[in-house]
């Protein structure tokens, strides 16, 4: 018998669904299952006849905790991809990193973070959506200034890795991170290379989600940053996701866009003898095809 994906992973989430069909033999483990996924997942998790509430259960850990600690939590609720590396931490909460960890390894022994791999932590979605609440009651300006912080350490990250690891490749330049913002030592290829691969997920998120929060901005320089590395690494997709992002950002906000030749995917290329069937290059916007003649032109002036 398998769980909903919304309370895999929470043992809190499970025991309020287990409590709920243990007291009602018309609830099944589907209509359960269904119920959670039709409504607010909190509340949908509230079992009145029982008294327990998961939000309740998340509130136990929650009240016993380090009044820092207290702070940082809600803004867990902003993480955009499915982990978070104490740096980001450090930057969001505006914290040394040493704090950070301190603080994080707090939350982890209470179970309202799970440490995945040394320095990197994942939020249970229930946990996360928790988290949100709490930041709802907390002053606008702050959640702003502590959602620019964490945006800002991507951003300058992930521009100090692509730099690094392509140092004559042009980037566009890009404004000093405001305070708090935790800067990485991304100094040599390797790291610069193994730190880009970790992240690349979040980095996605923020290009396809930074615009609708009100860090348009920021989008446009993260896929400008990630496009080379996203193309030497063959993730074709991902590429023109981010091209069509940068140029589309940077166009509405006036900002001229500078065509760039588009070559087409090696693996795309014809074979020898065989004929490209049409449409296999569908250029992206903004970007200027590449001719290829098939016959060398012959050595000579040039016509008239």
């Amino acid at each position: 018998m398998g769980s909903s994906p919304i309370v895999h992973g929470c043992p809190s989430a499970l025991a309020v669904v287990a409590a709920r069909i243990a007291t009602n033999n018309m609830l099944s483990l589907t209509d359960a299952a269904a119920n959670l996924r039709d409504g607010d997942n909190l509340s949908s998790l509230a079992d009145p006849e029982t008294e327990l509430d998961v939000r309740n259960v998340f509130s136990w850990s929650y009240r016993g905790l380090q009044p820092l600690a207290a702070r940082v939590f809600p803004l867990l609720g902003m993480r955009l991809g499915p982990e978070i590396s104490v740096s980001a931490v450090a930057s969001l909460a505006a914290l040394p990193p040493w704090q950070a960890r301190t603080v994080l390894d707090e939350l982890a022994n209470v179970h309202l973070v799970e440490e995945r791999s040394p320095g990197r932590y994942g939020v249970h979605d229930l946990l996360c959506a928790y988290a949100r609440e709490l930041l709802a009651g907390q002053p606008g300006t702050a959640q702003r200034a502590a959602r620019h912080r964490l945006l800002d350490y991507y951003l300058h990250a992930a521009t100090t890795a692509t730099a690094t690891l392509f140092p004559y490749h042009t980037l566009a330049p890009i404004d000093s991170p405001i305070a708090g913002v935790v800067e990485e030592d991304l100094d040599t290829p390797q790291r610069a290379q193994t730190w880009l691969r970790t992240e690349l997920p979040t980095l996605l998120a923020i290009v396809s989600q930074a615009g609708a929060i009100g860090f348009a901005a920021h989008a446009w320089r993260t896929a400008a940053a990630l496009e080379i590395f996203l193309d030497r690494q063959g993730r074709r997709s991902d590429q023109v996701t981010v091209q069509r992002v940068a140029v589309v950002k940077r166009a509405s906000r006036g900002r001229p866009v500078q065509p760039r030749p588009c070559l087409p995917c090696p693996r795309l290329r014809p074979r020898p003898g065989r004929r490209s069937p049409a449409g296999t290059q569908t250029p992206v916007p903004g970007t200027v095809p590449v001719r290829r003649d098939r016959r060398p032109r012959r050595a000579g002036p040039d016509p008239p």
